[in-house]
């Protein structure tokens, strides 16, 4: 399966609400949001979600719900990979080390 294209912080926003909401629209998620944008601008991320394959569309009733296009375990997998072969040169030994040790190197900052 491809990755679909990354996410803003807006689109991260939604797609915590896709996942929490069953099929809902964009009027829904308008009102879970906090300190939402204009309600066309959460429409106008939720078209920019649809075409970059993180969530369907489907027309109920003269109006559109979302669902997303990957369960939210293997999303999970995917970004937490993201970030392994971004920082840790690929290594999930790294990671998990860093993750160990987070509270000693970061009191350290």
């Amino acid at each position: 399966m491809s990755t679909p294209d990354p996410l803003s912080r807006r689109e991260r926003q939604l797609m915590n609400l896709v996942y929490q909401l069953d099929n809902p629209s964009a009027a829904a998620l308008h009102e879970r949001m906090a300190d939402p944008p204009s309600y066309s601008a959460v429409r106008a991320h939720l078209a920019t979600l649809v075409s970059k394959g993180h969530v369907g569309r489907e027309l109920v009733k003269g109006k559109h719900h979302y669902s997303p296009t990957v369960p939210r375990d293997l999303a999970g997998l995917e970004a937490l990979q993201r970030v392994v072969e971004s920082f840790y040169g690929g290594s999930a030994q790294r990671a998990i080390e860093a993750l160990r040790h987070r509270d000693r190197d970061w009191a350290q900052w």
